[in-house]
């Protein structure tokens, strides 16, 4: 995720903190993270790949064929969810607020939903949670990824 946002040149703002945290803010960083890959690596990439895996076999597709159509189908789309429900536009509803689209924010949350989603293949949803929480806390801890890269 560190290097997403180094080749973007840092040109995302991501959100952390400038001051003291409470330790509910602390844990909503870590904790919304696990919920995020729970519904879009779990539930999204999931019910994509079962969706596209069937139309692509209905279809005519081998059995191989299908099920790397539907890789691509969930990787690509759960990773478009996941950038779009960062926007105020998607999320408002949940009062969390959300920000205003910009290409390069969307750019960075569609790699780095691109990036999780292979993780969560590769290693599973726990090292995926895992690894997206602990990003997320030295974030709230006000560690910059522009500290992290020196």
């Amino acid at each position: 995720l560190i290097l997403v946002l180094v080749l973007l040149d840092h040109g995302v703002a991501v959100h952390h903190s400038d001051g003291a945290l409470d330790g509910l803010e602390i844990l909503g960083a870590v904790s919304g993270a696990a919920w995020e890959e729970l519904v879009f690596r779990i539930g999204a990439y999931g019910v994509l790949f079962l969706a596209s895996r069937r139309v692509a076999l209905f279809a005519g597709a081998s059995e191989s064929g299908a099920r790397w159509t539907a890789e691509a189908v969930g990787l690509v789309g759960s990773a478009a969810l996941f950038a779009a429900f960062h926007l105020e536009l998607f999320s408002a509803f949940l009062g969390s607020g959300g920000e205003e689209f910009q290409a390069v924010a969307f750019t960075y949350r569609f790699a780095s939903g691109i990036l999780l989603g292979l993780l969560f293949r590769w290693r599973g949803p726990g090292v995926c949670a895992w690894s997206h929480g602990l990003f997320n806390l030295s974030l709230a801890l006000g560690l910059s990824p522009a500290v992290l890269v020196g």
